[in-house]
C-alpha cells in the first residue's frame, strides 16, 4: 500500500497546508482555522489516472450517470434540441441547435452526475410559443458543457439562447468548444445543427462556411415552392468531427446528395447525424410529410410549412449527450471520439 502525505501544497504565489482527518482532509488557513476541503477540489489536486474505458450515449431525456470504477475525468459532447417549424403560411422554419463539448471533467468513482438530453420543440400555430424551442441538453449543469436548444423567429419566448448563438434560432453552446446552430429567419428551410468548430448550415443558405470542413456543423434545409412545406435542416453525430453525409450540404432522393437548396432538399446530416426531411420539390410536388417535416438527429431546425399543407411545418430533431472516458486522455473530443 502506498501512502501519499503532504505538509504544504503550493501552486503558484498560493500556499496551503492540508491535513488528513479521519478520512477526510482539512486546509488550514492562515489564520489557523481549518475548513473542510471539498472532495472534487482534492480530486483536481491529487489527480487519480483513469483506466478504465467506456462510454455512454443519451437520448432525450433526463438521467443520472454513476461514475464507474477507475474512472477520475471524463470528455462529453451535448446537443441541443433543433427548433420547430411554426405552422400556417408563412411562419418560420426551426433553427438548429447547438453543440457544446468538453475534455478532462473530473468525476469520482460512484458519484452521481445529471445528464440532460434536450427535446426537439414541437410545432404550433402560437406565434412565439415556448414549445417551438428546442431543450437545452447538458451534463453536471448548464455551465460545465451544454448544446443549447434550436429557436423559432416568432417571438422572444422561442428565440435561441446563449453564448455563441447564431441570430435568434440557432442555439448556442458551452465548453471546450463547439458550433452554434443554423439560423433560420423565415420559411425558406429549417437550420442544421452546430458542429465540433463551426455552426451549422441557415436556412436556404448555399454552401454555407466551411461545410467542406470536418468540424462543421450540418447542411440547412432548402425551398422550392411555397406551397407544400419547405426542407428541414440536418442532424450532427455524437462520436466526434466528420464530413457531411455524401460529402455535400444537401439530399433529396432525385438528385441525391447536391450542394443545390433550390429544389427543396433537407440539409445533410454530419459525422453519421441523419437528414431532415425535404420539402416540397419539382419531382413528386409534395414534401416528404404533410404534418411534420422533421430535423435530422441531432438537433436539425423542422421545416416550414406550405399554403396547402399549413402543418407540414416540422418539429425539431432530437438532442443527445455522449460521455467517453479513456487511459491517459487516450480518448476525448472533437477527433479523438470513437
Amino acid at each position: 500500500m502506498t501512502k501519499l502525505v503532504v505538509d504544504e501544497l503550493e501552486t503558484g504565489s498560493v500556499t496551503a497546508e492540508i491535513k488528513i482527518k479521519g478520512s477526510g482532509f482539512t486546509r488550514v488557513l492562515e489564520d489557523g482555522s481549518e475548513i473542510a476541503a471539498a472532495e472534487n477540489e482534492l480530486s483536481r489536486i491529487f489527480k487519480m489516472p483513469t483506466t478504465a474505458t467506456g462510454q455512454q450515449t443519451y437520448s432525450a431525456g433526463t438521467y443520472s450517470w454513476i461514475c464507474p470504477a477507475d474512472c477520475y475525468d471524463v470528455s462529453v459532447v451535448a446537443i441541443g434540441g433543433g427548433g420547430a417549424g411554426q405552422d400556417n403560411w408563412a411562419n418560420p422554419a426551426g433553427g438548429g441547435a447547438g453543440l457544446g463539448w468538453k475534455n478532462e471533467i473530473p468525476v469520482i468513482p460512484g458519484e452521481s452526475y445529471t445528464v440532460v438530453a434536450g427535446y426537439g420543440g414541437v410545432s404550433t400555430t402560437s406565434s412565439g410559443a415556448a414549445q417551438l424551442k428546442g431543450g437545452d441538453s447538458y451534463f453536471i449543469d448548464e455551465n460545465t458543457v451544454c448544446g443549447r436548444g434550436g429557436g423559432n423567429a416568432s417571438g422572444s419566448a422561442s428565440n435561441a439562447d446563449g453564448p455563441n448563438n447564431n441570430g435568434t434560432t440557432g442555439g448556442g453552446y458551452t465548453g471546450d468548444g463547439g458550433g452554434a446552430g443554423g439560423h433560420a429567419s423565415n420559411y425558406q428551410g429549417g437550420g442544421g445543427a452546430g458542429g465540433y468548430q463551426y455552426r451549422g448550415g441557415n436556412g436556404y443558405e448555399q454552401n454555407f462556411p466551411n461545410y467542406g470542413n470536418d468540424g462543421a456543423g450540418a447542411g440547412g434545409g432548402g425551398y422550392y415552392s411555397s406551397t407544400y412545406g419547405t426542407g428541414a435542416g440536418g442532424g450532427t453525430g455524437l462520436n466526434g468531427k466528420g464530413p457531411l453525409n455524401g460529402g455535400q450540404p444537401a439530399y433529396n432522393p432525385w438528385q441525391g446528395y447536391t450542394t443545390s437548396l433550390s429544389s427543396g432538399a433537407g440539409g445533410s446530416g454530419r459525422a453519421g447525424g441523419s437528414n431532415g426531411y425535404y420539402g416540397e420539390n419539382p419531382w413528386s410536388g409534395t414534401a416528404q410529410d404533410s404534418s411534420n417535416i422533421v430535423g435530422g438527429a441531432h438537433g436539425g431546425g423542422g421545416g416550414g410549412p406550405g399554403t396547402s399543407w399549413p402543418s407540414a411545418s416540422g418539429n425539431g430533431g432530437s438532442g443527445g449527450v455522449r460521455i467517453i472516458w479513456g487511459p491517459n486522455n487516450s480518448r476525448s473530443y472533437p477527433a479523438n471520439a470513437t
